[in-house]
């Protein structure tokens, strides 16, 4: 029986896609089903999928046109809930796992009934083979219950497990936010409930290494339109939308200033020695 849905959207992934396939073939834990949504892609990845056809660990849908990320992801949140699976996981087609990723976490889901969901700290790489940053917003492992939308505490929303049995008809990825959907979707998933954080490496993400104030500026406009369809109220919106404001700002004149790096550096941390021995030990047997 297979315990995990890995839900893989992916588009002109000819280049990156196997390796992120290798990742989860590669890992200790056995019990997984890869639902691969290729969204309409235009070069090789539809041929290169094609080839796990026959493989039952691969569920594989091919769109024939481009409908966008929160699309392709609902539509494999939908596929984990007909096939009854217990958790699920995600794995953006340029990203990769460790290879204990799925049986660390799982692990832990089943030690503990009450968590909804478990985030692990991602490793960033710029696409150069070399980690250059930690997304890990806590040292020490945290739990959190979420009471108010006011007082979110974001977690990586790719490196996460989840128990499907708590994901409600009502929930799911909404297809009107073309950047933010995860955290909106998170938001919405984890009120009243427990999560957790856990500051172990386990999930690859693969970023340039530059930063673009454009791509900020619609990322927190979406972000302000996910808080709003809350129907918090105006007082509510108002004041998150005055704290965003004022965080673009800041960050916009650090941009203009060429110090961006300032507000990237409290976006990740440096990797320790240790960490970097790691990312090399399994990033070589992909290759």
């Amino acid at each position: 029986m297979k315990k995990i849905g890995v839900i893989i959207p992916v588009y002109n992934g000819e280049t990156f896609i196997e390796k992120s396939i290798k990742s989860l073939l590669n890992q200790t834990f056995k019990h997984w089903l890869a639902i691969i949504i290729n969204d309409g892609s235009k070069d090789k990845t539809k041929e290169i999928l094609n080839e796990y056809s026959n493989d039952n660990r691969f569920h594989i849908i091919h769109f024939d046109h481009n409908r966008g990320r929160p699309y392709a992801r609902q539509k494999g949140l939908e596929i984990v809930k007909e096939l009854e699976l217990k958790y699920m996981c995600m794995l953006d087609a340029d990203d990769w796992y460790y290879p204990d990723k799925l049986k660390f976490q799982f692990e832990i889901m089943e030690k503990n009934n009450d968590l909804t969901l478990v985030s692990s700290a991602i490793g960033v790489t710029n696409g150069k083979r070399h980690l250059f940053k930690i997304i890990k917003p806590f040292a020490n492992f945290q739990e959190f219950f979420f009471s108010d939308y006011k007082s979110f505490i974001k977690l990586p929303h790719a490196s996460s497990i989840i128990r499907v049995s708590q994901i409600n008809k009502k929930i799911g990825y909404d297809e009107n936010l073309k950047l933010s959907q995860d955290q909106d979707f998170l938001r919405r998933l984890l009120i009243n409930k427990n999560y957790a954080f856990d500051p172990d490496i386990q999930y690859i993400y693969n970023r340039e290494d530059s930063f673009s104030i454009k791509k900020y500026k619609s990322s927190m406009y979406y972000n302000f339109l996910s808080f709003k369809n809350l129907k918090l109220g105006t007082k509510a919106n108002t004041i998150y939308y005055i704290k965003n404001k004022i965080k673009y700002r800041l960050v916009w004149l650090l941009s203009l200033l060429n110090l961006e790096k300032i507000y990237l550096s409290k976006v990740g941390i440096d990797p320790t020695q240790s960490e970097l021995i790691e990312f090399k030990k399994h990033q070589n047997k992909l290759h």
